[in-house]
């Protein structure tokens, strides 16, 4: 089986079938869950991910579930008018990219 492909993504966004895909496609999946109680953590860890509990900002957390996968898949937050602002969305995609790297 391939190396874990280690993705970020907002539970409710198009990037859900690529999800489901990671899952059934021969991926050992990690995913980074700010709530592993929640349904879509439920759904994605019936599937077979790892979950890794974290968040954008716990840099530690998601370090450690970059740890030796192949990829990176991420879809950072967005919320017009809402709780992320542009600045932090751009700020997470820094993070996750440098890291992405970091981690080799």
């Amino acid at each position: 089986m391939r190396k874990p492909c280690w993705f970020l993504a907002p539970p409710v966004s198009r990037a859900a079938r690529w999800r489901g895909r990671c899952c059934t496609g021969g991926w050992r999946v990690r995913a980074l869950v700010r709530d592993p109680f929640s349904a879509g953590a439920a759904a994605l860890a019936a599937r077979g991910a790892e979950l890794v509990v974290g968040t954008f900002e716990d840099r530690a957390a998601m370090r450690s579930a970059m740890a030796g996968v192949d990829g990176v898949f991420s879809v950072q937050p967005s919320s017009p008018g809402g709780t992320v602002t542009d600045e932090q969305e751009v700020r997470y995609g820094i993070t996750i990219a440098d890291l992405a790297v970091e981690c080799g």
